[in-house]
């Protein structure tokens, strides 16, 4: 899945997402804001997330990204409770919580 695009129909249908960008391998030296979250554009389960909160994690962050692709999202990091929803046979399972022992939940 594509989270860029997941991101512009969420946007699009009224729902709140955290402001973001496209990065492309090769053209980002610095990053836009701060905190960010830097994620390849079309894994899940967390994997290649990394949560840059100082400016001296960027390019490691961007190396992890950049490992499934050549373009990567760069998120505003948030702060607050994460809830995920299953979707199984096209109906939505129930809601939980997200609560990683410490930094960012991999599966």
């Amino acid at each position: 899945m594509d989270k860029n695009i997941s991101k512009i129909l969420m946007r699009a249908a009224g729902v709140a997402t955290p402001d973001w960008y496209l990065a492309e391998k090769g053209k980002c030296s610095q990053p836009e804001f701060l905190p960010c979250v830097v994620k390849p554009l079309d894994c899940g389960s967390s994997v290649g997330v990394t949560i840059v909160d100082k400016e001296e994690e960027w390019h490691k962050a961007l190396e992890a990204a950049f490992s499934y692709g050549d373009r990567v999202l760069v998120e505003k990091k948030i702060t607050g409770r994460e809830f995920s929803v299953g979707v199984l046979g096209g109906r939505a399972l129930p809601a939980i919580e997200i609560i990683p022992e410490k930094g960012i939940l991999r599966l």
